[in-house]
């Protein structure tokens, strides 16, 4: 018996919260399960974390970043996607941004397989509902940014 062995691929998300503590979130969906994640994707070729995530955000919400904010977060995942088992090593970063009309600007063939809405949501309303987030934890993961501030060094979350 062989055991497959993931391909290991870099990933930046960007957690983008308003002046009123709105969080901008992307709507996921791929084999009948959905899920919000921060915008975000992998990097391409020799490109840095902070490069694809700013790369990311204009293409998935329309919107061009100023500033990157801080490195909050690192999340590891491993998921099978179009026959593949990747191990995902994502870094979230954090950018405070005014409100704006989201309007994604470039989704790519593979994006569109998985890309279903973007939405601002609240501290209540992601508190509240019974939609799954990745990280499964980021309610009070968004809580504790709002309340506290960024952490002094990225912190590991869950799946």
């Amino acid at each position: 018996m062989t055991r497959e062995t993931p391909t290991l691929r870099g990933a930046a998300r960007v957690l983008l919260l308003d002046e009123n503590n709105r969080v901008l979130l992307v709507r996921l969906a791929y084999r009948g399960k959905r899920w919000w994640a921060a915008p975000g994707g992998g990097l391409e070729d020799d490109e840095t974390h902070e490069d694809a995530a700013g790369r990311e955000v204009a293409e998935e919400t329309g919107f061009e970043l100023d500033k990157l904010g801080p490195w909050i977060w690192t999340r590891e995942d491993v998921f099978r996607f179009e026959g593949r088992l990747y191990r995902q090593r994502e870094r979230y970063f954090l950018a405070s941004v005014p409100a704006f009309d989201p309007r994604p600007t470039v989704i790519d063939a593979e994006e569109a397989k998985t890309f279903d809405g973007l939405r601002w949501w609240t501290l209540g309303e992601l508190e509240t509902t019974d939609e799954r987030f990745a990280p499964a934890d980021l309610p009070a993961l968004v809580r504790s940014l709002v309340e506290e501030g960024p952490p002094e060094h990225p912190i590991a979350v869950g799946v």
